[in-house]
C-alpha cells in the first residue's frame, strides 16, 4: 500500500538518486584521478568562453521547449473544451436525438485515442476529429434557430480541427541530432575542464563537482520538455476524464498512466476500464491504434461511420 503512494513520485526519487551518485562519483573521480593538463591561465579562458556558450544554448533550448509545452497544452486544453461546448450546442437543435446520439460516439471516439495516443502521434488524433464533420449531416434546419446553431456548431468544428491540425506539428517539432551534438559537446568540455580545476580543500571540490550532475540535470529537462515526457499525463487526464462524464461512459486509461490517477479513484475499479477490457467501437479503434500503417493509408479520408 505504502507503494501505491510513493509510484507518482518514483521518477523524482529516481532522479534525485542519480543526482547524488553522480555528485559522489565525480567528487571520488577528482579525489583519485589529478587531471591538470592545462595552463591556469589557458584553462580559466576555456572554462569561461565554453560556459557562456552552452549558458547561451540551455537558454535558448529550454526557452525553445518550454513555450512548445505551453503552446501544446493551450491547444489541446481549448480543443476540448471546444469538443464538450459540443455537447450543449446539440441540445438546442429542435430535432436533435440522433445528432446527440452521434456526437457521443464520436467524442467517446475522441477521448479513447487521446488517452491511448503520445504527443508525436497526432496524425493518429487527426481522423477522429475531421469525423465531428460527418455530424453536419445529422442536422435537420426546421427553425431560424436552428440555421444559426448550425453555423455555431460549424465554427465549434472547423476549431476543433484547426488545433488538431496545429498541434499534429507542434507535437513532430523535434530538435535535430546536430543540435544535441553541439549541447553534449559543449558539456562534455565543461566537465572535462572542471575535472581539471585545482582545488584546495574537500568543500571547494564538493561544490565544484555540483556541475557535472547539475549539467546532467540540464540536458534530461530540457529532453524531457523536448519529448512531453512528464506532461501528458498531467494535460490530458482531467480533460479526457471530463469527455467521458459528459457522455456517460467509464473512463479509459492506459495501464501505464494509471499511476497519475487519482488514488480514490484508481482504488474504485467500477469507474474505469484499461484497454484489456476495451469492447466493441472501442476495442477496433484500439487495434487500429496498434497498426500504425492503418493511419498513413487512410491520411485524409473522412470516416463517416
Amino acid at each position: 500500500m505504502k507503494f501505491i503512494h510513493i509510484r507518482p513520485y518514483l521518477t523524482s526519487i529516481l532522479i534525485t538518486i542519480s543526482f547524488l551518485v553522480s555528485w559522489a562519483f565525480f567528487i571520488f573521480l577528482k579525489s583519485n584521478i589529478p587531471l591538470n593538463y592545462l595552463e591556469s591561465n589557458s584553462q580559466g579562458y576555456m572554462l569561461t568562453v565554453t560556459t557562456l556558450l552552452f549558458s547561451f544554448l540551455v537558454g535558448h533550448y529550454f526557452n525553445s521547449r518550454y513555450e512548445r509545452y505551453i503552446m501544446i497544452r493551450d491547444y489541446h486544453t481549448s480543443r476540448h473544451s471546444r469538443c464538450i461546448s459540443l455537447i450543449d450546442i446539440a441540445h438546442t437543435f429542435t430535432d436533435n436525438t440522433k445528432l446527440i446520439k452521434k456526437l457521443y460516439e464520436k467524442l467517446n471516439d475522441i477521448a479513447v485515442i487521446d488517452e491511448l495516443c503520445n504527443w508525436g502521434e497526432g496524425y493518429i488524433e487527426e481522423p477522429y476529429y475531421r469525423n465531428l464533420y460527418c455530424l453536419l449531416d445529422e442536422i435537420e434546419i426546421i427553425r431560424d434557430k436552428d440555421l444559426t446553431n448550425y453555423r455555431i456548431f460549424y465554427d465549434k468544428i472547423n476549431e476543433i480541427n484547426d488545433f488538431t491540425r496545429k498541434l499534429n506539428s507542434i507535437g513532430r517539432d523535434k530538435f535535430s541530432y546536430l543540435r544535441w551534438l553541439l549541447l553534449a559537446s559543449l558539456a562534455s568540455v565543461i566537465i572535462l575542464l572542471t575535472l581539471s580545476v585545482p582545488t584546495s580543500n574537500f568543500i571547494n571540490m564538493a561544490l565544484l563537482m555540483l556541475f557535472p550532475p547539475i549539467i546532467f540535470l540540464v540536458i534530461y529537462t530540457i529532453n524531457s520538455y523536448q519529448n512531453m515526457t512528464f506532461h501528458k499525463e498531467s494535460t490530458s487526464m482531467e480533460i479526457n476524464e471530463k469527455l467521458f462524464d459528459e457522455i456517460g461512459k467509464k473512463r479509459f486509461y492506459k495501464k501505464n498512466r494509471l499511476r497519475f490517477v487519482r488514488l480514490q479513484i484508481r482504488k474504485n475499479k467500477d469507474l474505469y476500464i484499461t484497454e484489456d477490457e476495451l469492447t466493441g467501437r472501442d476495442r477496433e479503434i484500439y487495434l487500429d491504434y496498434l497498426d500504425k500503417d492503418f493511419y498513413i493509408d487512410r491520411s485524409n479520408k473522412k470516416q463517416c461511420n
